[in-house]
């Protein structure tokens, strides 16, 4: 069967960093082959404007991880002037139905926004059941996709539409310490169960060579 490359997009790189220079230097260290990067509230919070512009001055996508949870009328405010000032790619928020129906509205087709399910530090019960209608309100209100352990993917292909975003955080190496993980899936297991995208932080980011990490990652994601 003849391998299938999977596009550099697939792969998010996390900027999980408390300042622009050490994220940045990651961002000059994959140069051109990194084409997708998230920033999360830290780095968003401590130099969130040198870094978005960076990224867009080189043309690249970003993944705004804010998690963004207030009353629907402030979701929707609050949304618009992210959409308008910084205009990232994909927006997060940690939303229930009239939530994530305030963040679309904002966005006004700007960008897409994303409802976070359950944390992948977080371990319950009934995790899948919480995801699921996650998914389900997050569908019903107009968002974009959901952000999911890998564990959950595939039992969401099941009922939305190839189109509706998928995000997998929680992505390990095999071989690499889980940290603050705990439901974590390999890249390729994500792929596999149908995930749109995958984040990628410590893995790449505190490697010796994070630009070698990220090649071997796309590599093996193409394998056959």
């Amino acid at each position: 069967m003849p391998s299938k490359m999977v596009n550099s997009d697939f792969l998010i790189v996390a900027l999980d960093f408390p300042d622009a220079e050490s994220a940045l230097t990651i961002v000059d260290n994959l140069g051109e082959q990194a084409t997708f990067y998230k920033v999360g509230m830290e780095l968003f919070f401590a130099d969130g404007n040198t870094v978005i512009r960076h990224l867009q001055n080189r043309g690249k996508k970003i993944f705004l991880d804010l998690k963004l949870r207030d009353i629907p009328a402030t979701l929707e405010r609050s949304v618009r002037v992210i959409a308008n000032k910084y205009k990232p790619d994909f927006l997060t928020v940690f939303a229930l139905e009239d939530g994530v129906k305030a963040a679309v509205t904002g966005s006004n087709g700007k960008m897409k926004i994303l409802n976070v399910t359950v944390l992948t530090s977080e371990v319950r019960n009934n995790v899948a059941e919480i995801v699921k209608q996650k998914a389900i309100l997050t569908q019903k209100a107009g968002g974009d996709g959901v952000v999911c352990s890998g564990l959950e993917t595939k039992m969401l292909r099941e009922f939305l539409p190839p189109d509706f975003t998928i995000v997998n955080p929680g992505i390990r190496l095999i071989g690499n310490p889980a940290n603050d993980q705990k439901r974590i899936v390999t890249p390729k297991q994500a792929l596999l169960a149908g995930a749109s995208h995958i984040v990628v932080g410590r893995p790449i980011t505190r490697s010796e060579n994070p630009k070698e990490v990220f090649e071997s990652i796309l590599a093996s994601l193409s394998e056959s």
